[in-house]
């Protein structure tokens, strides 16, 4: 049985020996390391706390032959994946005249629907968002895939496509369906990858009220690139750029190139050619597109780490410590999250998307997705049963 090491604050936690690295207890190896949150003072603010807080987290037991985390990341994209699942499409215009497109799977009463948000140049289709998607199903869970632009399948017809931090599709959809559904009705967040790190961006910038007017209960999220300017270092060696960084490329290039047929004007056709890495075609590309200075603007600029300490409602950040994309010493710090509803859960191993617990190719970081908000869930249940009664 492996351990589980919990560590709120207001209880003892021993500081990590390197300054630089979090401040987490160890456990033993591929346990899990959960850090807490402290106290709040209004009464909205102690009911979200007390929901990321008294969510335990279980145990990640990774599958033996996939101990290592190169051996992780791949087999999360290649193992035996989540059957091919329903979906309903709609497609929405944006200001700028282009377009996104969100696949609905429908479970349960409608009541809770999660929004789901992939990875750098991935879709609604891919087999972490079936993952994702099966294990929210099969708890009564709706949920909304969305696409980021250009990922759907379908060129879009703007300029500008999507990044680390662009959180305005995100906010159209979220209004747009807070507007469709019951007075009643749950919606929760989701992401991955770089999609977790807009999910965070987007709460991090909105009020309790604003979240609660759009009904906003709750998030959870997995391998956050947190501290961008370290990622994109870390992707650039050895292996990772070998296999990780090269497939991005690839695919991030080609569109580009697709987009300069659009817009010759505006594309530097000749710089994103010469694009030798990710850093050098955020700088040819997503720098210039979006109006940061430069690719290290951008990455600073877009970094969820300090932006923890914002967020108002529970939410659960799951990373793994061997993650060949995030750098160890870039995980937020336990003071980072401050007062915040958030409970980060770091696991031993389980590499980027990895975290594949069984020949199935099953996800903890899916499983515990899914236990997550049925824990709000539950809360939820039992507090409007509570005021049933006092009525």
């Amino acid at each position: 049985m492996e351990s589980l090491h919990v560590a709120f604050v207001g209880s003892m936690v021993m500081p990590s020996a390197n300054k630089k690295s979090p401040s987490f207890a160890r456990t033993a190896k591929r346990g899990v390391v959960e850090i807490g949150t402290s106290v709040q003072t209004d009464e909205r603010s102690q009911l979200a706390l007390k929901a990321a807080k008294s969510f335990k987290p279980s145990p990640f037991r990774p599958v033996w032959w996939l101990a290592n985390h190169h051996a992780q990341t791949i087999g999360g994209m290649v193992l035996p994946r989540s059957e091919q699942l329903n979906y309903d499409r709609e497609r929405f215009a944006t200001r700028c005249g282009g377009f996104f497109d969100v696949d609905t799977h429908h479970s349960g009463d409608g009541k809770s629907i999660v929004i789901l948000y992939h990875g750098l140049e991935s879709t609604s289709r891919g087999p972490h968002t079936r993952r994702i998607t099966k294990s929210l199903a099969c708890r009564g869970h709706t949920v909304a895939a969305m696409n980021f632009r250009g990922c759907s399948g379908d060129v879009n017809t703007t300029l500008r496509d999507y990044h680390l931090g662009f959180t305005d599709d995100l906010a159209t959809y979220v209004q747009i369906l807070s507007s469709r559904v019951p007075e009643d009705t749950r919606i929760y967040l989701s992401g991955f990858s770089l999609g977790a790190n807009v999910v965070l961006k987007f709460l991090a910038e909105r009020s309790a009220e604003e979240l609660a007017k759009f009904k906003v209960f709750g998030a959870a999220v997995q391998c956050v690139p947190f501290d961008p300017v370290a990622c994109q270092a870390k992707l650039e060696r050895g292996f990772s750029r070998l296999v990780y960084s090269r497939r991005f490329l690839k695919s991030l290039k080609k569109k580009a190139i697709e987009k300069s047929k659009m817009f010759p004007a505006q594309v530097n056709l000749k710089l994103i050619k010469a694009a030798r890495t990710i850093a050098d075609f955020d700088d040819a590309y997503i720098a210039p597109m979006f109006g940061f200075e430069s690719n290290m603007d951008y990455y600073r600029k877009n970094d969820t780490r300090p932006l923890l300490s914002r967020i108002n409602v529970p939410t659960l950040v799951v990373n793994s410590l061997d993650d060949p994309f995030i750098e160890r010493k870039s995980l937020p710090k336990q003071e980072e999250v401050g007062k915040a509803p958030v409970k980060l859960v770091y696991t031993e191993s389980g590499g980027h998307l990895g975290f594949i617990q069984s020949v199935r190719g099953e996800s903890y970081a899916a499983a515990e997705t899914a236990r997550f908000l049925e824990h709000l869930e539950s809360l939820h249940r039992v507090s409007s049963e509570n005021n049933r009664r006092k009525r």
